[in-house]
């Protein structure tokens, strides 16, 4: 069974090869083999490829970038979803498509349930919720998938990005009255593959690892755990800061947290605590993850 899994070098797609059983034929094509921004290109590619399944995780996630341009962020998160949506129907294939706590305004203090109406704050959350209903309106079997700050030993994300900052000696404002679960792109995946294996009826998902935490307490516990594996050559010189005093161009959702007792119980799946997963991403470096000592971190950094 041959999946294709769009965006298979981003931190999601590498959590999804690393983990794919082996029942399944696993193609990830880079971005000269088949461009989500170049529609005709897409279809053209999606016909050559006649994929089994398609897993879709590419996309736009340059939040703030999406204030400006917002065109592209909406082509590539809405209009080529819409794309592949409409082959995996033409086709009746199942496909999955990943979205974000982003498509909520944070307004509320209890975790996004399924049934509550999404109402996105920025361009990248508004382009995600395009996704999500172009998934819906084009493709019968499509899954939708949300996920809320996803980070892995690879790539840019929120704990890569503190030790390469702590490692340089950067002074740090983080966020601290943003609340949101923390979630590890390998957990993700392992729930991605249950997905596609068990089709459950119920079509929209949550996958989050369990907890909830604020930007600044979740830095600091990536501090301490790089400290424990040695990845920490400095003391990082980190202060909390209030959204407002960021100042970021784009708006988020200042509670995020998602309800995924019902997604976990449809797969008979146990959520993890965000803790524990962050733990046990630290103790499987270095063999399976990109963390790097500190001296090979900090010349990475700067070249």
């Amino acid at each position: 069974m041959k999946i294709l899994i769009t965006g298979g070098s981003g931190q999601v797609g590498q959590a999804l090869l690393q983990t794919i059983p082996s029942i399944y034929e696993p193609i990830a094509p880079d971005r000269s083999s088949l461009n989500v921004e170049d529609l005709a290109s897409l279809q053209q590619g999606l016909q050559h490829i006649a994929p089994d399944a398609l897993i879709n995780c590419a996309a736009y996630t340059a939040v703030d970038k999406a204030e400006e341009d917002s065109e592209l962020a909406k082509r590539i998160n809405g209009d080529a979803v819409k794309v592949m949506a409409r082959y995996c129907k033409d086709h009746s294939i199942p496909m999955i498509q990943m979205s974000t706590d982003f498509v909520f305004d944070g307004v509320q203090r209890r975790p996004y349930s399924l049934s509550d109406k999404p109402k996105p704050l920025s361009e990248y959350g508004h382009s995600k919720l395009l996704g999500e209903l172009a998934a819906r309106d084009n493709c019968p079997d499509a899954y939708i998938v949300r996920s809320s700050w996803v980070y892995s030993a690879h790539g840019n994300n929120f704990v890569t990005t503190m030790l390469r900052l702590a490692n340089q000696g950067t002074p740090l404002k983080i966020v601290d009255d943003q609340i949101g679960s923390p979630t590890c792109a390998h957990n993700l995946a392992t729930f991605i593959w249950q997905v596609l294996a068990q089709r459950p009826e119920q079509k929209l998902l949550h996958c989050s690892d369990g907890g909830q935490v604020s930007w600044y307490t979740f830095a600091q516990t990536i501090f301490a755990e790089a400290q424990t594996a040695g990845l920490l050559s400095v003391k990082p010189d980190a202060s909390p800061c209030t959204t407002e005093q960021y100042q970021a161009p784009a708006l988020r959702p200042a509670y995020s947290v998602l309800d995924c007792d019902p997604s976990f119980a449809a797969l008979g799946l146990q959520q993890i605590d965000w803790r524990v997963a962050l733990h046990e991403m630290f103790s499987r470096r270095p063999a399976a993850t990109g963390l790097k000592v500190p001296g090979r971190l900090a010349q990475s950094a700067r070249a």
